[in-house]
């Protein structure tokens, strides 16, 4: 079986896009708001507010990591072959 540079493009972006939705979503997005629950839990003052607002916070950076994920598909099924 040959593989071309296509090929190897093409499984480089569906790694990259896996990645970098770990790394962008799941770790630099994520955190802050998962952040801001449990400081304040631990000091008594989390509200019903401050929880609707940081999960629908947690829901747009979950949204923004699946939009860059599929900007690296799309570029995985361009050099894909057909």
């Amino acid at each position: 079986m040959k593989f071309s540079w296509k090929d190897l493009v093409a499984a480089l972006c569906s790694l990259l896009g896996s990645l970098s939705w770990l790394y962008i979503g799941g770790f630099r997005f994520l955190t802050g708001p998962v952040r801001k629950l449990v400081v304040a839990k631990l000091e008594g003052s989390l509200t019903m507010a401050l929880f609707i607002e940081d999960c629908f916070e947690g829901f747009l950076c979950l949204t923004l990591a699946g939009a860059i994920w599929c900007v690296w598909y799309m570029l995985e099924s361009y050099f894909s072959r057909k």
